[in-house]
């Protein structure tokens, strides 16, 4: 009976066991790519999902792979983790064929080997845009620990070398050399609005930003100790921590406040983050030091007595949430209300008055140890993580995504993390220096989403969440053009192909009264429903033209018909027939009238608008009604009923933007401020800006009274632009020559400050300064902008003053400082405002200065002087005639010495124009120019060039820092380690020459002395040059077409430091192209106004005006040419003119 129950038991025992083996059989596998079939989805969250819970969760791995295990038989929902939302199964396509019920998995009890999905196509829904920050930025250091944003707005970075903070496009930096206790920065707080404490491995420093001074904290309890953090307590005051003690700072005085070192018993673990909940609690994270971290890491919990403390009423508790996970470290503390967040070495804790939760791998996190944590306003947490590369966002659905170096390959140890109002995510990272993230600003589609190649030559909501975008070929055609149309689905990022009739060449798409779509093709008009395409009109000539109004009366037209339609009831009805209507193509339509142009108008006599209104017909041209061009691309109607006219520069006609309005035409051109004179789209949007598409320079913004653009170093792929909408939701559809973007516009507000003022060259102690302003002399304010989203090339500025007959608002441009002279005593308020890329305008910053007459035009000065001045008269009488003789052998002895300063002078002008070349090189299918004339002061300008063969051909221009014999002997120095280093190296790439010279130079030159350079390499055979500069502001320009772009290369100046990466920039040449190489002497001269030469745009226009039949050295003569008549004084000039020109035939 016996030997029967253990049988029994055995058969049970093998029954359960193969249950189990069965139970783990099943799973989930498949590969997830983005929609070019190739590109991966790496580090995605997928997540089976049943009665609401998710079962598992893995992450897809660098192919994008996935696989669910052990899973038990049942019905299971597989969702996808976007940026925003969750994406399903049925959602996205497979490769293998889904059932017409996708949307559940059912895994059958009996079944073995699981299920594969196949190759499952999601869309890109990360595409932000990255920069990277590095030392050739002027960063302190590529280990960056903490990232501040201070009172006024500045932001700060402490790095392991130093405190730096970005002004511009360039960093500054402080360091022990300028009193800081140590290079390593650890924490930083705000004390003060112009204070900032900042915490260092070695004890504690106060900088002054009035001052630019740095004072050390001089006290033995945090000496040479290690600040691991600060936090302004509401029921504390301040408090810092360093090592395993908490000390609060009153009145410059520090105090014992709290000591963990009988908690924590490990030497190298400290207090690394404190934070205060509402009721006054004061949360504490204690971890390993910074320098230790990554030694002293264990992937399972060590004991060393630290972990998460409270500090209540004078009471310490050490918190352990989870008996069988203890927390040994935190890094980082967030108290929301009563909820705390804690970035632990078991995960991200969230400690909530009713529940406590652990995110970690388990649940979608890319490693169990955060090392920072920070709340975005859109309501998402990030994560960084140190330990293993990449940062984390989860938004308030839950929806876990991540960032590695497959996104960035600088994303690699990510210490810190931060935000600013305008969404973009600033990381400092260990090594790998300071990146920052755009995340809504302007996001693409391309090929990894679904689009084919070609130009956007339409776009527009056609519900509030889908856009319908049209792709054909266009100006200049494109021999590999994919046309289609393609709906974006705005809510699950799926771009979704529509089976098209034709090529959208010139498509068109508009809404009827009742919100239906209808496109135009090259092969008729077309009505859309359901993702079809229903045929309404059949055309014959394939360029035809639709428009329609604000009330969605739509018509249509072939061009080279006679025949006006209007669509009414799914059909084309006839309003008018006129043979004045050939030749033409509709452009928009108002209240009343409807607006036609001449795209390919060749006669200035011939009209090249024509409105009608009511069955009459006028029509405007060139000579006679003062159109700006022959060619009219676009037109729109604005809310102020003027309408405006996007025309084609072609010949003497200056093209850009004619405008109508009171039956007058006027124009807008590149001289007021609009990038490029092709215009193809106009629109307005719900502020009244208008966003104007242009062929060459992106999108132009303008508001009235300030200019802006969105162009390439913004983010798009190309500055020649067809379409520019607005969509129902404000943001602009940008359609490009080869991609799609949606830019969103911010609201937020910049902030300006004034930085200082100066009297001539002595600085007032601002803003609290008592130094006396008399009449007649100049004050010079010095303005920042603290702007996080703009390009610094873009930020603008405004000034006024505001004295006893006011002032308006003087025009908006880059420059950042203002000169202002009193010419009468009384109180004058200086203003200011900076002006962003989306035109937003910050609040007025201004400071108030009372001006005096000069102490001797008081009359109690002038009566008494008088007399004084009748008695001296009489006095000099009697002496003159004595000093008499004197002064003639003074005047012998001052000849004397100026004859030898001339003769000094004139001995280093000859050794700076022994430097030049007497001739340009001859080189087939180049043509080269250079000039170079000196200043009143000999400087240190030259140029050269240097022949490698017969397809190589290197130009350099460069600047030394001296004046008069210094700087000739400083710039033959350079000119010759110049050539040594390209004889040496004549195969090296321009990066490599550089960073040659700037070893040498270092080595051999004055510790004050440098020199700035632009290097150019061109390779004939190629067609291509490689540049690299170093520390040349004036930067080389690329004249193509009517586009001027600048070559942004950027590198420190040669001689600063002893080695120097410097980075080369390539550049595909094109026969017509003009390459302009300078110093700053062509850049900087100032007018009467003090406006810069290259600040006032003129510049830039003179060289985009420039004929491309003009031999290089009539473009050198007549830019210098321009620049002479544009400064104040060219007798007082003190900076040398150096210009090359070089033109590929």
């Amino acid at each position: 009976m016996r030997k029967y129950a253990y049988l029994l038991m055995f058969l049970v025992l093998l029954s359960s066991a193969n249950s189990e083996l069965e139970r783990i059989d099943q799973g989930i596998q498949g590969q997830v790519v983005m929609a070019d079939g190739e590109t991966p989805h790496h580090a995605l969250v997928i997540q089976v999902v049943q009665k609401g819970v998710a079962m598992q969760t893995v992450l897809t791995d660098q192919d994008g792979y996935f696989n669910f295990s052990g899973l038990q038989a049942g019905k299971y929902l597989i969702r996808f983790h976007l940026l925003n939302s969750y994406l399903y199964y049925h959602q996205v396509k497979s490769t293998v064929s889904q059932a017409k019920d996708a949307t559940i998995i059912n895994i059958q009890a009996t079944q073995r080997g699981g299920h594969d999905l196949g190759q499952l196509i999601l869309p890109r829904f990360k595409r932000g845009r990255w920069k990277t920050y590095e030392a050739i930025d002027g960063l302190a250091d590529a280990y960056v620990n903490c990232i501040y944003k201070d009172s006024e707005g500045q932001m700060w970075f402490g790095t392991e070398g130093g405190l730096s903070y970005l002004a511009g496009d360039q960093f500054q930096t402080l360091t022990v050399h300028d009193g800081l206790p140590n290079n390593w920065i650890t924490c930083l707080l705000s004390i003060t609005k112009h204070n900032i404490l900042v915490g260092t491995t070695s004890g504690l420093a106060i900088y002054d930003s009035i001052t630019n001074q740095v004072k050390q904290i001089d006290d033995p309890t945090v000496n040479q100790k290690n600040i691991g953090c600060m936090l302004n307590a509401t029921s504390e005051g301040l408090l810092i921590a360093s090592e395993r003690k908490v000390f609060s700072y009153r009145n410059g005085v520090l105090e014992i406040f709290l000591d963990l070192s009988e908690n924590i018993q490990n030497q190298n673990v400290i207090i690394r983050s404190m934070a205060e909940e509402q009721d006054g609690t004061i949360w504490i994270g204690t971890a390993h030091k910074s320098e230790n971290f990554m030694n002293n890491y264990r992937r399972q919990p060590v004991n060393t007595g630290g972990g998460l403390f409270s500090y209540r009423d004078r009471i310490l508790t050490f918190e352990q949430p989870f008996e069988n996970a203890p927390i040994d470290q935190v890094t980082d503390l967030l108290v929301e209300g009563k909820t705390k967040w804690a970035c632990t070495n078991i995960g991200l804790l969230k400690l909530a008055p009713h529940n406590t939760n652990l995110l970690n791998q388990k649940n979608g996190l890319l490693y169990s140890f955060p090392m920072d944590i920070f709340r975005a306003l859109d309501g998402s947490i990030w994560l960084s993580s140190q330990i293993r590369s990449g940062i984390t966002r989860i938004n308030n659905l839950g929806c876990v995504s991540h960032f590695n170096k497959n996104d960035n390959p600088n994303l690699v140890s990510a210490r810190d993390i931060f935000f600013t109002e305008n969404e973009k995510v600033w990381v400092a990272t260990w090594g790998r220096g300071l990146l920052s993230y755009d995340l809504h600003s302007l996001v693409s589609y391309n090929k990894l989403d679904g689009f084919g190649e070609g130009t956007v030559v339409d776009t527009r909501n056609i519900s509030a969440d889908k856009i319908l975008v049209a792709f054909g070929s266009f100006f200049p055609y494109r021999a590999n053009t994919e046309s289609g149309l393609y709906i974006i689905n705005l809510e699950t990022e799926i771009v979704e192909e529509i089976n098209e009739r034709g090529n959208p060449l010139n498509s068109s798409i508009h809404l009827n009264r009742d919100g239906k779509p209808f496109i135009l093709l090259d092969s008729g008009l077309y009505s859309f429903q359901e993702n079809q395409l229903f045929p309404i009109y059949q055309q014959t000539d394939r360029q035809g033209s639709v428009c329609s109004n604000k009330n969605g009366d739509i018509w249509f037209k072939e061009l080279d018909s006679t025949k006006l339609f209007k669509l009414a009831n799914q059909k084309a009805n006839l309003v008018l027939e006129s043979e004045k209507l050939a030749g033409y193509s509709l452009l928009t339509a108002d209240s009343g009238d409807l607006w036609l142009g001449n795209m390919w108008g060749q006669d200035a006599d011939q009209p090249v608008i024509l409105k009608v209104n009511q069955g009459k017909i006028q029509t405007f041209s060139v000579r006679g009604n003062e159109v700006s061009s022959l060619r009219i691309r676009t037109a729109t109607t604005l809310s102020n009923g003027s309408t405006w006219f996007g025309t084609w520069r072609v010949g003497e006609h200056v093209g850009g933007i004619s405008i109508h309005e009171d039956n007058k035409f006027s124009a807008i051109t590149t001289k007021d401020g609009l990038g490029q004179d092709i215009v193809f789209s106009i629109a307005e949007d719900q502020a009244g800006r208008l966003w104007i598409g242009t062929w060459g320079a992106g999108v132009s913004i303008y508001d009235g009274e300030s200019w802006s653009s969105i162009d390439t170093s913004d983010g798009l792929d190309s500055n020649y632009v067809k379409v520019a909408k607005v969509s129902t939701n404000n943001q602009i559809l940008i359609g490009t020559y080869s991609g799609f973007f949606i830019y969103t516009p911010s609201n937020a507000k910049p902030k300006v400050i004034i930085r200082s003022a100066r009297i001539s060259q002595e600085s007032l102690p601002f803003p609290d300064y008592s130094l006396p302003v008399t009449t007649g002399k100049r004050i010079t304010f010095n303005c920042r902008s603290m702007d996080y989203k703009t390009q610094p090339h873009k930020i603008k500025y405004r000034y006024r003053v505001l004295g006893k007959k006011g002032k308006t608002w003087s025009q908006s441009s880059i420059v950042s400082s203002f000169d202002f002279v009193a010419q009468e005593a009384g109180t004058y308020t200086f203003q200011v405002q900076s002006v962003d890329r989306d035109l937003n305008y910050s609040d007025i910053a201004s400071l108030e200065i009372d001006v005096s007459k000069p102490w001797f035009l008081n009359l109690w000065v002038m009566v008494p002087s008088l007399g004084l001045v009748l008695v001296s008269v009489s006095f000099a009488i009697v002496f003159g005639v004595k000093y008499f003789h004197q002064r003639l052998e003074s005047q012998q002895l001052r000849d004397q010495m100026l004859a030898e300063l001339t003769q000094e002078l004139e001995e280093a002008r000859q050794m700076q124009t022994a430097l030049l070349p007497e001739l340009a090189p001859n080189v087939s299918h180049l043509q080269i120019a250079g000039r170079n004339i000196g200043a009143k002061e000999v400087g240190g300008d030259f140029f050269d060039y240097l022949m490698e063969g017969d397809n190589q051909l290197s130009v350099a221009v460069g600047d030394v820092s001296g004046k008069g014999l210094k700087g000739a002997m400083n710039a033959v120095m350079a000119s010759g380690v110049l050539r040594l280093a390209t004889n040496e190296n004549p195969t090296s790439d321009s990066s490599v020459i550089m960073g040659k010279i700037n070893k040498s130079l270092y080595q051999s030159t004055e510790q004050d002395m440098n020199v700035t350079m632009v290097f150019a390499q061109f390779d004939l055979e190629k067609q291509q040059m490689t540049l690299a500069n170093a520390g040349q502001h004036a930067y080389p320009l690329l004249k193509r077409g009517q586009t001027v772009m600048p070559i942004q290369a950027k590198g420190l100046a040669l001689g600063m430091m002893p080695a120097i990466q410097y980075k080369s920039m390539t550049v595909d040449l094109q026969s017509g192209d003009l390459l302009l190489f300078m110093t700053d002497g062509i850049t900087e001269p100032r007018n009467e106004e003090g406006l810069m030469y290259e600040e006032s745009g003129r510049f830039h226009q003179m060289i985009a005006s420039l004929s491309d039949q003009l031999m290089a050295e009539e473009v050198v003569d007549r830019i210098i040419e321009d620049v002479l008549s544009y400064m104040v004084d060219e007798e007082e000039r003190d900076d040398d003119i150096t210009l090359v020109a070089v033109k590929v035939l």
